[in-house]
């Protein structure tokens, strides 16, 4: 099937065509990306296992709905990286002052609207994927550099961030880095 040819696109393969909701895209984010434990059973493979065994598993529960193009593990591995690329930028959109000058609504449209446009499946994913460090570091510089300068309001996170900078320091000083 060409990739123009319609119900080839992961957004309009389900069953019973376009307005399918049970398309290919739809199926991976609902039944998997937005799980933490199947997710995360992407990310770390079980019992010696590869990505793509997962993948394969994975997209013979997508073809059992019916999807009107087969998807190969390859296939799926490759929707994921997709997504979780549409998704980092997303999450660095939203903390730029690009994404906080649309907060309030009166630029560019609501927040909602604009941060779909980036992912669409922003609020089904952000629940798992914020918890991946890959997403959301730990701690970033500006973490360490206002914890130094006493800037920091919560003392859990102050004592997080005061651990992780002092590692830091520690690292930097004997250059154990």
């Amino acid at each position: 099937m060409k990739a123009n040819t319609p119900g080839s696109g992961w957004g309009n393969d389900g069953k019973d065509g376009p307005n399918d909701p049970n398309c290919s895209e739809n199926l991976l984010v609902k039944h998997f990306l937005s799980s933490e434990r199947h997710y995360g059973e992407f990310r770390r493979p079980p019992n010696g296992q590869t990505k793509i065994d997962v993948c394969n598993r994975w997209a013979a529960f997508i073809n059992d709905f019916g999807v009107q193009k087969k998807r190969s593990g390859k296939d799926i591995q490759n929707k994921i990286e997709t997504i979780e690329k549409q998704m980092k930028l997303a999450y660095d959109w939203s903390n730029t002052q690009t994404g906080i000058g649309v907060k309030d609504g009166t630029l560019f449209g609501d927040f909602d609207e604009c941060i779909k446009e980036h992912c669409k499946f922003w609020f089904d994913l952000i629940p798992v994927f914020i918890q991946r460090a890959g997403m959301k570091p730990l701690a970033t510089t500006d973490d360490i550099l206002n914890r130094l300068d006493g800037s920091t309001d919560n003392d859990e996170e102050s004592a997080a961030v005061t651990s992780i900078a002092m590692t830091v320091l520690m690292a930097i000083m004997t250059k154990k880095y």
